[in-house]
């Protein structure tokens, strides 16, 4: 009797323990899904305005035989009048040696972007370009006021030239296979000495080199004054 009052104490007992357990057990959460993180959009720079073309006849450039800023061989008088403007051309005859003259148009007259420009009498190639002003310059930079020691430097080769004080004087006769070989054909290029110069060297129907003592020695005052283009 005594025994089955215990166990039935003890079971009550159990069943009290699990049922209190039961209400103290904490409550876990749902797991709440963190936002979802959406990447911001780049920042974009405005799309660059397209470069207008460049204006053939602003450029100075010349290439040896095939332009001459906005000219080429096929360019007629109308076309330099076009391009130039009218009012910046003028009818000229122009002195080509030895007492010659022939007729051209002067482009920009006394400017520094002064040029003439004859054709083959009356076919429309031109004949040739002789570049006065100091703006028109090759690729290579070559322009009139170039000393002959830059000339030698551009060449990366000694340069041979007709000695002074003649028609012809100071015209450069070969460039012995330097960088500027490309003008042997179609571009003249000639030469004045310094101002004030005096020497019995380096005058004359003769040619010299720029190797040669004097030639050095007025290297850096000796300068281009005259090119001329032919197509």
């Amino acid at each position: 009797m005594i025994v089955r009052f215990f166990a039935t104490v003890g079971i009550m007992c159990v069943a009290l323990v699990a049922c209190n357990k039961s209400e103290t057990a904490p409550t876990v959460a749902a797991e709440t899904p963190l936002p979802e993180v959406v990447p911001a959009a780049p920042e974009t720079s405005p799309a660059p305005e397209p470069e207008a073309p460049p204006n053939p006849a602003e450029s100075r450039e010349w290439v040896a035989g095939e332009f001459f800023g906005a000219i080429k061989e096929d360019t007629t008088e109308a076309d330099v009048k076009r391009i130039y403007g009218a009012a910046n051309v003028k009818r000229t005859e122009q002195h080509v040696g030895e007492g010659e003259t022939i007729d051209a148009l002067v482009v920009y007259p006394k400017t520094p972007d002064e040029f003439t420009i004859a054709w083959h009498g009356d076919k429309p190639e031109i004949d040739r370009i002789t570049v006065i002003g100091k703006n028109w310059h090759s690729r290579e930079g070559i322009r009139i006021g170039t000393t002959l020691a830059d000339l030698v430097k551009t060449n990366a080769n000694p340069i041979n030239f007709y000695g002074f004080a003649w028609d012809y004087g100071g015209t450069v006769s070969n460039w012995n296979r330097g960088k500027l070989q490309t003008f042997d054909d179609s571009v003249v290029v000639r030469l004045t000495p310094p101002e004030n110069w005096d020497s019995d060297d380096l005058i004359g129907d003769s040619e010299f080199s720029s190797d040669d003592a004097e030639a050095k020695r007025i290297a850096r005052d000796t300068k281009v004054f005259q090119i001329v283009l032919g197509f």
